[in-house]
C-alpha cells in the first residue's frame, strides 16, 4: 500500500476525540485494543487498532461514525472546537 493510504493510529484517535468520541484502550505492542465511546456514553465499537490505520478501515469508520474522510488525512482541517460543538 502506498504510504499515503495509511495514517498513524495517534492521528486516527485525535480525529475521533475531536468529534466527541472517547477512546479507552490498552497497548499490546504494535496493536491497541480500544473502546470507542460516544457522547451519550454508549460503546460504539470495541476493536484492535494497528500502529498504521489502513485506508479501508478509515473509510469504514468514516461511514459508521459520520466523520468526513478528509479529516483523517488532514486533521489540520478540523473545525475549531466551538464550530465542532455547533455541528453536533
Amino acid at each position: 500500500m502506498p504510504p499515503d493510504s495509511e495514517i498513524p493510529r495517534s492521528q486516527f484517535f485525535q480525529v475521533l476525540e475531536a468529534h466527541g468520541i472517547s477512546v479507552l484502550g490498552r497497548s499490546d505492542g504494535e496493536w491497541v485494543e480500544a473502546l470507542l465511546i460516544g457522547r451519550d456514553e454508549t460503546v460504539i465499537e470495541k476493536g484492535s487498532y494497528p500502529e498504521s490505520i489502513p485506508r479501508r478501515m478509515l473509510h469504514r469508520m468514516s461511514r459508521k461514525l459520520d466523520i468526513p474522510i478528509h479529516y483523517f488525512f488532514h486533521p489540520e482541517m478540523l473545525p475549531a472546537r466551538g464550530e465542532r460543538e455547533q455541528m453536533h
